[in-house]
């Protein structure tokens, strides 16, 4: 092994040599050639010791090549680029590399905000139980919720299990020990659904044939789309109960016209569903129906023709302009629930009519259901105190 300058010749023609330590040995007939990066001879001596011992230890051990957070999660970007929350996967992994993208305005380009990250080039195995916790306060310093954060430590641990399976070397941390040291729990507050007049309300602000301030003016056809869209799928979403991305995933393969019924395949637990139409959902799929494009595959359709992506912006300055908080798109399948369990369905029956895999899921909506115990005890109490009011 040995340390030399890297030596070069200028345009001008005269030789310089690199500032930098240039490594060179050969180890199984390979020479192998680098920098350093360092003029400090006594470090560059050490980073050549250090690439030395790799190269033997992946050699005689067997053990495997380290690579880059950047290569890591653009891996896991590349495993997902089929999903619909491939957008929110992306931004979530420019987040752990520090950055993220500002409001895109019209007259001006999107900007990059600088957030607390992990070095890009560094090794993904490297990643340490302290860095996390690092990452985890800086976000709560940046104004993230939980939910945020969760989001963000689920998507490095899909990132780190895909690794896994490719044979990249990924890092020992547990991130449940994250979770359970900070706090980080998935909010349990009050269930949030419309009243029928939110409902109203909200259809309202969303209604395509109407004018917004702000929303641009109804001058082209693929903004009243655009609209049309939106307004027809919280229609979907409130009559049957879906999930965003299975209404967002139907294909016209899935529906039946005639006999006003929706094959709806529920890939997040993997079971399939027959659902009726109600007369707006019908009404909703006629029209789509009669108004599709020779080659449409799907309902709701992104620019490039696959399923439409999650995109809740519209919805999200709907509800505000209605004076409507605390309300998502997932809201809409809890409206569904809260009404047909309210109107006496079993507990059983909201469990098929949600696809939930199993029955404890929907207990969370058993305190809406019609309390007719208590309806019973009152009446025997009533009876009861009648009958000793006479026999005073």
């Amino acid at each position: 092994m040995s340390l030399v300058k890297h030596r070069f010749r200028l345009r001008d023609g005269s030789i310089t040599e690199s500032k930098d330590w240039y490594a060179r040995f050969t180890y199984k007939g390979k020479a192998h050639y680098f920098s350093t990066r360092t003029p400090n001879k006594t470090l560059a001596a050490k980073i050549e010791s250090k690439k030395m011992q790799e190269l033997i230890e992946q050699s005689e051990l067997g053990l495997l090549k380290s690579v880059t957070i950047r290569v890591a999660l653009d891996k896991y970007i590349q495993s997902m680029s089929h999903s619909n929350d491939l957008k929110h996967i992306k931004n979530h992994c420019n987040k752990f590399l520090g950055f993220k993208h500002g409001i895109r305005c019209a007259s001006t380009e999107r900007t990059e905000i600088k957030v607390h990250g992990l070095d890009p080039d560094r090794a993904f195995d490297s990643i340490s139980m302290a860095d996390i916790q690092h990452l985890v306060m800086a976000r709560r310093s940046e104004g993230s919720s939980n939910a945020t954060i969760l989001h963000e430590l689920s998507t490095l641990n899909q990132a780190i299990k895909l690794n896994k399976k490719i044979g990249n070397p990924v890092p020992a941390i547990s991130l449940q020990d994250i979770k359970k040291d900070n706090h980080l729990r998935p909010s349990k507050g009050r269930l949030r659904y419309l009243s029928k007049e939110e409902e109203i309300r909200l259809l309202a602000s969303l209604d395509p044939e109407r004018n917004f301030a702000g929303f641009g003016a109804l001058s082209t056809d693929e903004i009243y789309a655009f609209r049309r869209d939106i307004y027809d799928l919280v229609i979907v979403l409130l009559d049957t109960g879906a999930r965003y991305s299975e209404a967002a995933g139907l294909s016209w393969t899935n529906i039946d016209l005639n006999n006003k019924t929706i094959a709806l395949y529920r890939s997040k637990v993997k079971n399939e569903s027959t659902l009726h139409m109600t007369s707006r959902v019908h009404q909703v799929l006629t029209r789509r129906f009669a108004n599709k494009t020779a080659n449409q595959k799907f309902i709701f359709e992104s620019a490039e023709g696959s399923a439409r992506k999650y995109s809740p912006g519209a919805f999200v300055r709907a509800c505000k302009r209605c004076g409507i908080e605390g309300i998502t798109l997932h809201s809409l399948r809890h409206t569904f629930a809260s009404r047909v369990v309210q109107a006496g369905l079993s507990l059983v029956e909201i469990q098929n009519l949600l696809g939930h895999s199993s029955p404890i899921t929907s207990l969370r909506y058993a305190h809406l259901a019609p309390n007719q115990a208590a309806s019973k005890a009152v009446m025997v109490l009533d009876k009861f105190n009648g009958e000793a009011q006479v026999g005073g």
